[in-house]
């Protein structure tokens, strides 16, 4: 009796309609549950034996939020999901007390987002990195001189010829940027070094950073032996300097030429992303959801490189922008004491050569300036930009 006045005494119960889905409330007169929708009745008892038969049979259709582990965010997902994958760092986690029987994790890892979402978040993305004036001036820098560049280069402008009567011009005087030494002209001398400047940056920095990030992922993810033998082999690689290697190379080879920078930069290169990746997938490899992929029998290769390595894609990008400054500005110290390319391939590094002597330097001020300054606006605005996608990318940050 206490039981049903328990019962009796409640009477409103926001409950779902097992039938429609629509609120049901007790009805104290006749003593039963009322649908407000579908006017369906419930005896005491009856309905709630009904609503869990149901939440059994519809279990897909119940939801759950939980947190991330790696970047905070709350995602949504499916009850019965075993395996969920985070649109924000892009981290794939294992859903506790969910296994049930047999799955296969190629069609549960990673959770794929819909469009809509992926569009939401592009726009997300691009709102916060407009946000950021110092990358966006960056950008604008970078594509701004690296388009100037190739006209440049495009509209073949006459970078070769000499005019002796204008040696050492000043700006003006139809020479925008002014004349060198031997009578070029510096303003077409410093669109195609940019050229040959910014193809040695990329190349060198995206192609180090791929063996960087590779060697990387092995030492960081197997440890052990493996570990060991790949740090030896980057400390000896950081033991020689690119000086001593690129008089070697030069001595070797009898002539300077822009594959022996590509070579050396890419050959010395890859140690900073090579430790930033370890170091990331030695915290990384120990989380909950790799032990569970390696438990579902994924593969290591698959492990790494699908599951763990987009997780460290932000630290690979910060070193990637970072390298294509430090090697153009490389290039351009090799260049000026007489190491880099040869003198007919026009760099920013061979174009400050010419003002090595101190009557360049106090009475031709622009044949040392613009190539300077170029040099120092296009490795600034690489550096704003990495800070820029970094702070896009860092989904710690967010």
């Amino acid at each position: 009796m206490g039981s049903e006045m328990c019962i009796r005494d409640r009477i409103t119960i926001d409950n779902k309609c097992p039938s429609c889905g629509a609120n049901v409330k007790f009805n104290p007169t006749t003593q039963k549950w009322d649908c407000e929708y579908c006017g369906n009745s419930y005896e005491i008892g009856e309905f709630e034996k009904q609503q869990e038969k149901e939440t059994k049979e519809n279990l897909d259709f119940e939801i759950d939020e939980y947190t991330c582990p790696n970047c905070g965010a709350t995602v949504v997902t499916d009850a019965n999901t075993v395996a969920t994958h985070c649109v924000y760092c892009g981290n794939t986690t294992i859903m506790k007390n969910r296994l049930q029987g047999e799955f296969k994790p190629d069609k549960l890892i990673p959770f794929k987002t819909t469009k809509e979402e992926a569009i939401e978040e592009f726009k997300k993305n691009v709102k916060k990195f407009m946000n950021n004036k110092l990358a966006l001036l960056g950008l604008l820098v970078i594509v701004i001189m690296t388009v100037a560049c190739i006209i440049g280069a495009i509209a073949g402008v006459d970078y070769v010829t000499p005019h002796l009567p204008d040696m050492k011009k000043a700006p003006g005087n139809g020479y925008l940027f002014g004349t060198d030494t031997m009578g070029r002209d510096l303003f077409a001398r410093v669109l195609i070094g940019g050229c040959y400047s910014i193809l040695i940056g990329v190349f060198c920095a995206v192609l180090s950073s791929v063996i960087g990030a590779i060697l990387g992922a092995i030492a960081g993810y197997f440890g052990g032996k493996t570990d060991a033998a790949i740090i030896r082999i980057s400390e000896i690689f950081q033991a020689f300097p690119q000086l001593v290697l690129v008089m070697m190379l030069v001595a070797i080879v009898n002539k300077r030429g822009l594959g022996n920078l590509l070579f050396i930069f890419v050959f010395t290169g890859w140690m900073t992303t090579f430790r930033m990746v370890r170091n990331e997938f030695v915290s990384i490899k120990g989380e909950t959801y790799v032990k569970v992929c390696e438990a579902f029998g994924m593969s290591r290769m698959n492990i790494m490189f699908k599951q763990i390595l987009p997780n460290v894609m932000s630290p690979i990008i910060v070193s990637t922008t970072t390298n294509v400054a430090f090697f153009i500005l490389q290039e351009a110290a090799l260049s000026f004491i007489g190491l880099g390319v040869a003198d007919s391939t026009p760099t920013w590094g061979n174009i400050l050569n010419a003002a090595k002597s101190v009557s360049v330097v106090t009475n031709q001020w622009w044949i040392w300036v613009f190539p300077g300054l170029a040099i120092t606006l296009f490795v600034l605005a690489i550096n704003f930009l990495g800070d820029g996608i970094r702070d896009v990318m860092d989904a710690k940050q967010q």
